[in-house]
This record gives C-alpha cells, sequence and structure tokens, in this order.
C-alpha cells in the first residue's frame, strides 16, 4: 500500500522498524522487554499513518504478545481485522493469542456454534467474520464517496427477514386477514423493528443463550453492505431474477421467504421483496478515507433503508444502493420496508 509520509513521519516509521531489528536482535529478556515498551509507546500516535500496513500491525502485535500486558488483546484483535494474509508468522502469532484467551470473538463462537437458529423463532443466524470492504459506488451521489469500511468483530446475521409468524411471536400481536405467515413483515416502522429486538434480546438473554455484551438489533449500513457484498466488488448481481423477487419477476406481491437462491455466505433475500430498515441514521453521502465499524451520523431525522423491493427496477436491488424513510413510518413511507435482525457486540 503506497502512502505518501511527511520527513517526519518517515523519520517515525524508520525508527520503528530499527527497534524491530533491535527486538529480533536481541538475546536477553530484559533487553527485550525494554525494546518492545519503547516500540509501543512510540507508535501509539503513528497508528493512522498506516491503518492497514501488514508489517507495522505485526510489530505491534508481537511486542504486545512478548509483553502480556494488559492491552495485548485490543492489539491481537486490531491485528486481525488488518492483516488478510494468512502468512506462517501470522497463523503462529493468532495461534498464540488464542492459547492466551485473547480472540474472545473465536470464543464466542465456538460457544454459539458458529452458525446458529434461534429456536423460538426458528430463524438461523448465520455468523459473519470481520473483514475489509470498499462500500459505496459511483452510480448515484448518495452512493458516495468509495469507503474503506473494516468491520473488526463477528456478528451474527439474519438468512432472511423478520416474518408475520417471528413478528406476532415475540411481540404477541395476530395475524391481519389474508396475510401469508411466512411473508415478511412490511409496514413496521424503524421504532417499531427496534422494539421487537430489544424484547427478543431480553427473552434470549434471561434464558442464556447469547453472549455477555452482545444485542439483537438492526445492522448498521456497513454490516448490511459487507453481509450482501458477500465478499464481491461487483456493483451489479449479474443473476439478480436467481436471488431477488423485484418487479421483472414479483407479480407485484410480497413472497416468503426463502424462494430465491441465498448469497455466497448463505444469506437470502437480501435484494428485493422486502426493502430492510439499517441502524444508522440517514446521510446525504458515505463518509470516504478510511473507516473502522462506521455507525453513520449521530443525529437525524431519517434512517437508512436498504435492498430494494417487489416493486423496484433491478437498478435499485443493488449491495450500494441507498434509501430513507423516517422513523415514526409517517405518511405510508414504509408500506415495503420491514426489517432483519444481527447479534452483534454492544459498544464498549
Amino acid at each position: 500500500m503506497a502512502i505518501k509520509l511527511t520527513t517526519a513521519q518517515r523519520s517515525q516509521w524508520t525508527y520503528l522498524q530499527g527497534l524491530l531489528r533491535k527486538f529480533s536482535e536481541a538475546t536477553d529478556r530484559g533487553s527485550r522487554e525494554v525494546i518492545a515498551n519503547e516500540y509501543l509507546t512510540n507508535s501509539r500516535g503513528f497508528r493512522e499513518v498506516f491503518p492497514a500496513d501488514h508489517e507495522y500491525w505485526l510489530g505491534r502485535a508481537r511486542m504486545a504478545l512478548f509483553l502480556n500486558e494488559d492491552k495485548a488483546g485490543r492489539e491481537a484483535a486490531a491485528m486481525m481485522a488488518k492483516i488478510n494474509s494468512p502468512t506462517p508468522v501470522v497463523q503462529v502469532l493468532v495461534a498464540q493469542f488464542r492459547q492466551r484467551g485473547w480472540l474472545k470473538d473465536g470464543s464466542e463462537k465456538s460457544r454459539l456454534g458458529g452458525d446458529f437458529v434461534i429456536q423460538a423463532l426458528e430463524l438461523q443466524m448465520v455468523y459473519v467474520e470481520p473483514g475489509t470492504f470498499v462500500m459505496g459506488s459511483t452510480f448515484a451521489p448518495n452512493e458516495g464517496p468509495l469507503t474503506k469500511v473494516t468491520i473488526t468483530h463477528p456478528f451474527w446475521f439474519g438468512k432472511y427477514e423478520i416474518t408475520r409468524r417471528h413478528w406476532r411471536t415475540v411481540m404477541g400481536s395476530d395475524f391481519n386477514d389474508g396475510e401469508e405467515p411466512g411473508l415478511p413483515k412490511v409496514g413496521v416502522s424503524w421504532l417499531e423493528a427496534m422494539g421487537f429486538c430489544e424484547r427478543l434480546t431480553n427473552f434470549e438473554r434471561a434464558a442464556g443463550r447469547i453472549p455477555a455484551g452482545y444485542a439483537f438489533t438492526l445492522p448498521t449500513e456497513a454490516q448490511w453492505e459487507y453481509a450482501c457484498r458477500a465478499g464481491s466488488d461487483a456493483d451489479m448481481v449479474s443473476d439478480l431474477s436467481d436471488v431477488a423477487w423485484f418487479a421483472d419477476n414479483s407479480g407485484g406481491r410480497l413472497h416468503p421467504i426463502g424462494e430465491k437462491t441465498p448469497n455466497a455466505w448463505g444469506i437470502g433475500n437480501m435484494l428485493g421483496n422486502a426493502s430492510e430498515w439499517c441502524l444508522d441514521y440517514y446521510a446525504d453521502n458515505l463518509p470516504g478515507g478510511e473507516q473502522i465499524d462506521p455507525q453513520g451520523p449521530t443525529s437525524g431525522t431519517l434512517r437508512a433503508v436498504r435492498g430494494g423491493n417487489f416493486g423496484s427496477p433491478a437498478a435499485n436491488c443493488r449491495p450500494a444502493k441507498r434509501g430513507r424513510a423516517f422513523a415514526e413510518g409517517k405518511d405510508g413511507a414504509t408500506d415495503k420496508v420491514g426489517f432483519r435482525i444481527v447479534l452483534t457486540r454492544l459498544a464498549q
């Protein structure tokens, strides 16, 4: 990754590289401890200059591992999020992190068995690994600028949207006449969707079925697009009719979940059928640059909506397509909007 550095930054980088060499050459623990402390102390304010540099993050992780310091787990998680290449050095470090219990997210995955099913809803939750992707597109002004996003913590993503049967199970309300239980629950406001998540969290937490520090909620826009793309950087889905109900094939109506092919990560109905609420306040543009676990603006009047719906043309059923609506669901703007849930780590 080519980065332009100022003279001071280049000097700092050279100094850190020198410390790494000294650490490797040192033969006694006392000398290594001094060097490790010096490296971490001098690199604290240098983090943003090399946000994705392989050698920089390896250095930080090695020093933290050697010192066995309190923040070592944080360094380990940061390294995992920044380094995608499974080189032998990285594999050795990861094994040591896991042995010492620093990669907490891995233990949570084991506890829930990777993918898991919410038994009361018979809804599968798909385990999504942390990673980095380019969010947005150049199709429309509100889909840019292109933003490099790093997701640092794993999360579990609903395989399908919440249906009317799911809604009745959690909220206790009955179907309206003519409603099919397997159809996505639409016409629900953002506030009502969040109420569903809170009630489900309380129920599952009381039963001891979700890890401490995690909750069911709506996905952030970043989580939603990351899961929708499933590793693809394409702006359009080439086989849209296979994966989505949209204007060309829906017959102008909703369809039950699970009737289309899931994406590469096993997540279904992300495009078309019912549009989906996201957690974020809506912003007219993406933030741009490089972002870590973005959650959108801190205030606003609208909430983000993603995915397109059964009445949308193909051009509106894309991973980067962004919409918005009032959280209260006023003016009938949510007639085609539903939601899906994620199980994710609460903000620290």
